[in-house]
């Protein structure tokens, strides 16, 4: 009976496992060793966020961007953009929304325009031939391949 059980355990942990696990507690367990595994988890889940859209990776923690290899430089304002881009991919994003989610209560002091001339100065430092970010007529832009 004891073997049966044994097996049933092994079921259930490669099952885990499969479903996308990457621990598995087995009872009767120790606190102390539950504990440190919950801290191990703890120090594995702080680890960076990192956001990619085709070749754009954003590095959030750091604030540093790469498309490929290559990282790129960009203001403290394009940086915010391209990030409120790759935290909506795939959602139309209008000039109102842009510049109130990286203005803020400015916003009423910006031009519309503005949001045009950095969104291509954005796509230019990005060498976003892919066209990544694209304009959606009438509407405003979207993030996503």
């Amino acid at each position: 009976m004891v073997i049966g059980i044994i097996e049933d355990d092994k079921k259930d942990m490669l099952k885990a496992f499969d479903t996308g696990a990457d621990d598995y507690v087995v009872k009767p367990f120790s606190i102390k060793v539950l504990l440190k595994r919950i801290e191990v988890v703890l120090k594995r889940k702080s680890n960076e966020n990192i956001f990619m859209c085709g070749q754009v990776m954003l590095y959030s923690d750091r604030k540093q961007v790469f498309v490929g290899e290559t990282e790129i430089s960009l203001t403290l304002k394009e940086y915010q953009l391209l990030e409120y881009f790759i935290m909506n991919q795939n959602q139309v994003l209008t000039k109102e929304m842009i510049m109130e989610n990286i203005w803020g209560i400015d916003s009423e002091f910006i031009d519309p325009n503005t949001i045009s001339v950095m969104i291509s100065r954005l796509k230019k430092k990005l060498n976003d031939s892919s066209n990544v970010i694209s304009n959606v007529f009438g509407m405003g832009y979207r993030m996503g391949e």
